[in-house]
């Protein structure tokens, strides 16, 4: 569905999530979207700027530059947690040492 208008995109999310306003950050990312722009370079931004988020992503490189926290998960079961630093350079885990192997 291609949604014409911000305020076409506001409705439409109010109407399925039960947003009535955005925070702020929230319209930006929105806005990214609708408009085909880079959506992980305004969460960047947005982490850069302060703001607090718990984000779920296949992008390692971009949990790593942006996080401040790491969970690594398998199968809904926490496996290691820690800094970026702690799980990417020296993971304990063998599960997460090998999923970091296959994507480096």
């Amino acid at each position: 569905m291609a949604l014409a208008t911000m305020d076409e995109a506001r409705r439409v999310l109010a109407e399925r999530f039960g947003y009535a306003s955005f925070r702020p950050g929230q319209e930006a990312l929105v806005e990214a979207v609708l408009e085909g722009r880079d959506v992980l370079g305004v969460m960047k931004e947005l982490a850069r700027g302060g703001m607090t988020m718990i984000v779920v992503t296949h992008e390692m490189g971009f949990a790593r530059d942006v996080a401040d926290r790491v969970i690594f998960m398998d199968g809904g079961v926490i496996v290691e947690e820690g800094t970026p630093e702690e799980v990417f350079d020296h993971p304990k885990s063998d599960r997460t040492k090998d999923f970091l192997g296959h994507i480096a």
